[in-house]
């Protein structure tokens, strides 16, 4: 058997168990909404959960926004992966300053 030899790393094996990782998380989410929570998806962040007032109005209460990876290590505040998520959030702050979010990283 010859032995081909590629070019470049060209395995996708960690970006689609990044993708399996968040559909799981999704459906979880999904699965444990309660009566009063809507699920959003790649609107702020990965995930949204927002929770509406008990009134009969569709303005929304709070919005949980939850960043979602895959990691095969520990992350810390310093790390450039929450760096960049926090500053997202601080955007997201920035251009709805009327809304109550929640950060989840």
């Amino acid at each position: 058997m010859d032995s081909f030899r590629t070019i470049r790393d060209r395995d996708a094996w960690a970006t689609i168990r990044g993708y399996v990782y968040q559909v799981d998380l999704t459906i979880d989410r999904w699965i444990d909404l309660k009566d009063n929570e809507l699920l959003e998806l790649e609107r702020g962040e990965d995930i949204d959960i927002i929770i509406e007032a008990i009134t009969n109005t569709s303005h929304e209460r709070n919005r949980i926004l939850e960043q979602i990876k895959h990691r095969d290590k520990n992350i810390t505040l310093r790390s450039s992966e929450s760096i960049e998520s926090i500053v997202s959030f601080y955007e997201h702050l920035q251009n709805n300053t009327e809304k109550n979010f929640c950060f989840v990283l």
